[in-house]
Order: C-alpha cells, then sequence, then structure tokens
C-alpha cells in the first residue's frame, strides 16, 4: 500500500471591504470509524485583526472622518470594515491495487479583519463610537464564521468519500466538493450582507 499526497487551496473575499495587534487560533481533530473515512483530518483556524487610524478634523462628521480614512474600496463604494479569508485544504490517500482512498485531511481557514482605530476622538462621541466597533466587529466575524463553516463542511465531506478505483478520480471528487462549497459560502456572505444592509441591522450604524 502507498500513500501520496494532493492539494488544493482557494481565495475568497467578503464584497465589502495599519497595525495588527492580535491573533486567534484553534485546532480541531476528527477521527474517521471506517475505511472511508479513516482520515484523520484538522482544521485549522488562523484570525488576525488590523487597524486603520481615524483622525477627526475640527467639525468633521463622524462619518466624514471614517470615510476619508478607510482604505476599504470596492466597486467604487467605501466600506468602513472589511473581512479577508482563504480557505485551503490539504489531503492524502492509501492506494492498493484495487482502491485509491483517503488518509488524513488537513483544512485551514485563515481571515483578517479590518477596522477603524479612532484616534482622540470627540468627547461626545466615544461612547457611541464604541458601540459602533463593537457592533461592525461582530459584523465582520458574521463573515468569519461563514468562512469557518466551510471549512468545516469542506473538511468533513473529504473525509467522508468512499474509496474510489484510482487516485485521480478521488482527487477529482475533493476538491469538485471542495470548489462546490466555496461557492457556496459566496452567495451566503452575498445574503449575509443583504440580510443585516452591511451590519446596519446588528447596530453597526452611524447617524453623525
Amino acid at each position: 500500500m502507498t500513500a501520496r499526497r494532493a492539494w488544493r487551496a482557494s481565495l475568497s473575499y467578503s464584497q465589502r471591504g495599519c497595525h495588527v495587534i492580535h491573533i486567534f487560533w484553534r485546532v480541531t481533530f476528527f477521527l474517521g470509524v471506517n475505511f472511508a473515512s479513516h482520515a484523520q483530518a484538522i482544521v485549522t483556524e488562523n484570525l488576525t485583526y488590523r487597524f486603520y487610524d481615524v483622525q477627526f478634523a475640527k467639525g468633521q462628521s463622524i462619518s466624514a472622518a471614517i470615510l476619508a480614512a478607510s482604505p476599504i474600496r470596492d466597486g467604487g463604494r467605501i466600506f468602513h470594515g472589511y473581512t479577508k479569508w482563504q480557505l485551503s485544504w490539504r489531503f492524502t490517500w492509501r492506494e492498493n491495487s484495487a482502491t485509491c482512498a483517503i488518509n488524513k485531511v488537513n483544512t485551514t481557514v485563515t481571515a483578517m479583519i479590518t477596522l477603524p482605530n479612532f484616534i482622540s476622538p470627540p468627547a461626545q462621541a466615544k461612547d457611541a463610537l464604541n458601540e459602533y466597533l463593537i457592533a461592525l466587529r461582530q459584523h465582520e466575524l458574521g463573515h468569519f464564521e461563514l468562512a469557518k463553516d466551510a471549512a468545516e463542511r469542506i473538511d468533513a465531506e473529504i473525509r467522508a468519500l468512499p474509496a474510489m478505483p484510482t487516485c485521480k478520480l478521488l482527487e477529482a471528487a475533493a476538491n469538485e466538493r471542495g470548489n462546490r462549497l466555496l461557492e457556496e459560502v459566496r452567495r451566503k456572505e452575498k445574503q449575509y450582507d443583504a440580510d443585516t444592509q452591511h451590519g446596519k441591522t446588528q447596530g453597526a450604524w452611524l447617524t453623525q
């Protein structure tokens, strides 16, 4: 019996839209129970935050100050927050004279969330800005949650693939499942932004 390796990496961005201060990671292990899923699977999550500075000119509105500072532009629009994520999956297989089966799966989701960092905001606006930043971060984390869910589903579906006559067929089937779920999560992101009005219904909305 021999083992070989194949891997696939894909990239997606949220459709909206410095310094790194925080990294979050988690590793989850799964063990299969039959030959078709005797794969040891690992899902690794990495989340980084990056902030851009927002300074306030005298008489300038909060919204205007953020729009002037934000580096996040998409489709001619300027956004206050942005989540960029990447999914990748790797797998090995076991091959004998008759079949090829998944042996090990390693799936990774990596994301960076970009948010504003308010420099010396107007005293009367501090509480509102803090609440807004919390809500904006929560909205962006929703995008990350969608990416994590996709990573876990990709990992599980590849791990559950049955043995196939050739490793070429197995590799194609694994990558087809990964790419299909990537397309699905892109649609879910668009729906998420439509449902939340890009965070407005979650409190990520400024009136000043």
